[in-house]
């Protein structure tokens, strides 16, 4: 099977506007696919050769039942109506509009992120992001970003308490969520102490895995992925921490519903398949490999669970903008079952095909120090 490149061309907020090709390779693009789109996403009636479905905001069209809806994450999502038919999460938060809305009725400027609520779109600021300098981010980068805006004296609570919600929140605005914290109920067989824990986001886990008959397919595991931005610099150190990090793990084990391009597997338990992450984000000098962390990744391993570490980059001469760079595993986590056999295919997928779509950089974001100020 020979592999044929196809190339997107994209608008200002991610839409998939033109794709091409050279198939026969003189040099010369063979144009396979256009789309054009009113404002809340909904497509002119334009010659569709391809079968791509990652079209407005690059979200992935479903055509089931013939409702074309698409996929934000959160909710789906209606382009012929501009609106959501389900209720926002956390509306709570946006009194101001209906839980219907589509990034706060500016679809020109802006997408809504994740279903959840208006935003820059992420390929936006990466831009800008390319244009500034960047080093590794260290916990005494944030406490001087906090001395420069008197926070140590107008927090609501302990400094170094907020200190730290100013970090998280800035950590997961970078992935594209709203840090809103809900209890995650932890298995009664659990090795932890806890009987419940607050991730600071709880996502799918990605991967693509190649192929040698259908090319590259996308597998996501839901709730795959609990992120937990990380401030102290000990992170080891704390009961409380290792306590949380096994009821993670545990959580996680038993997570299932698989995704496999577009065939869905609801009784699939993603650490059978590698596809259950603990992904932790922190300043360059936290430390999580120390003896107390050893167990925690040996625990992880045995119950299929990936632990990951990535941190975060400051820009040079402005403390205030940051944004999640790469990291690495640390552990290895061979899955206990085949794709083959889930799928029942001659796919013959090797597990060193797989490619974990999780370190690309993040978009930069501010801290926003007003939020855990005292009023």
């Amino acid at each position: 099977t020979s592999w044929q490149y196809e190339y997107y061309l994209k608008d200002h907020l991610g839409n998939t506007r033109v794709i091409f090709t050279d198939s026969d390779n003189n040099g010369e693009p063979e144009i396979i696919q256009e789309a054009d789109y009113y404002p809340f996403g909904m497509r002119h009636d334009r010659s569709v050769t391809a079968t791509n479905h990652y079209l407005y905001n690059g979200k992935e069209l479903n055509e089931d039942l013939g409702l074309d809806w698409y996929d934000y994450g959160f909710r789906w999502y209606d382009a012929e109506l501009g609106r959501f038919p389900s209720v926002d999460p956390i509306i709570e938060n946006f009194p101001w509009v209906t839980p219907y809305n589509y990034a706060e009725n500016e679809p020109v400027g802006h997408v809504d992120l994740w279903g959840l609520q208006k935003g820059k779109p992420p390929m936006y600021q990466k831009v800008f992001d390319t244009q500034r300098e960047w080093r590794c981010q260290t916990t005494f980068d944030i406490t001087q970003a906090a001395t420069n805006n008197n926070f140590w004296k107008e927090a609501k609570r302990a400094p170094i308490f907020d200190i730290g919600f100013v970090y998280e929140d800035a950590v997961i605005r970078s992935y594209g969520f709203p840090l809103k914290q809900q209890n995650i109920k932890v298995p009664p067989n659990s090795t932890s102490t806890k009987r419940s824990v607050r991730p600071d986001a709880i996502t799918y886990s990605i991967a693509l895995i190649a192929t040698p008959n259908m090319g590259l397919v996308k597998v996501r595991g839901v709730n795959g992925k609990i992120i937990d931005a990380k401030f102290s610099a000990d992170i080891s150190q704390k009961e409380n921490n290792i306590q949380q990090a096994y009821a993670y793990i545990d959580i996680l084990a038993e997570a299932k519903g698989l995704y496999v391009g577009e065939l869905y597997y609801p009784n699939a338990k993603l650490s059978d398949y590698g596809m259950a992450v603990l992904e932790y984000v922190t300043p360059a000098n936290s430390l999580l490999i120390e003896t107390e962390i050893n167990s925690i990744i040996s625990y992880a391993t045995s119950r299929g669970v990936v632990v990951r570490q990535r941190y975060t980059e400051v820009e040079i001469g402005y403390l205030e903008r940051i944004r999640i760079a790469d990291g690495l595993d640390l552990n290895a986590v061979f899955p206990r079952k085949t794709l083959n056999q889930l799928v029942r295919t001659n796919w013959q997928i090797s597990p060193f095909l797989r490619s974990p779509l999780t370190f690309d950089k993040r978009p930069s974001v501010e801290f926003n120090w007003d939020k855990y100020r005292k009023k």
